[in-house]
């Protein structure tokens, strides 16, 4: 009775993160690794939204055609969110050089949005979007939160990247 009651809680939980599951609970965060930018400099997303709303946003990378397309279209949005105050992280296991390369070639603004290194996964594991499953093999979700002045105030997982922003924006604000 109780193994199928687990069962059921796994499923419900697998379908809510397969649908895209958005907490909007205000929690806080006491510490995370740094990511590196395409310049090398260590990103603190903690210290960063002590100053400035942070959408940190845990994508796939290049090898992912999705996340490619949710890095151009959070690009498109750089105005609105500079006009909300609002700065764009996003990591993932894409080296240093990568960053750079698609920085480039996909014309980022890097005023708003940073594409930066997360070195062996660390802020991915710490946010809780690369989770070590029981057989000890890996699970990569997408994830988008927004952070301000340290207190996670919309967070987002999935196995598909975010491409709707009104949540984002929502609670960004005017």
């Amino acid at each position: 009775m109780i193994r199928l009651f687990w069962t059921n809680v796994a499923l419900l939980i697998a379908l809510a993160v397969a649908a895209g599951a958005a907490v909007h609970t205000p929690r806080s965060i006491d510490s995370l690794p740094v990511v590196y930018g395409a310049d090398s400099s260590a990103i603190d997303l903690l210290a960063a939204s002590d100053t400035t709303t942070v959408v940190a946003v845990r994508h796939l990378g290049a090898i992912c055609s999705h996340c490619v397309e949710q890095i151009i279209l959070l690009n498109e949005y750089a105005n609105e969110f500079r006009r909300r105050n609002a700065r764009v992280i996003a990591f993932s296991m894409d080296d240093v050089d990568e960053c750079q390369l698609a920085a480039k070639e996909h014309a980022i603004d890097t005023d708003v949005l940073q594409l930066c290194y997360d070195e062996r996964d660390a802020c991915s594991r710490a946010v809780g979007s690369t989770i070590q499953e029981i057989d000890g093999s890996f699970t990569d979700l997408h994830a988008v939160l927004v952070i301000r002045k340290r207190i996670v105030v919309f967070e987002h997982y999935s196995t598909q990247p975010l491409m709707s922003l009104g949540g984002v924006f929502e609670v960004l604000g005017e």
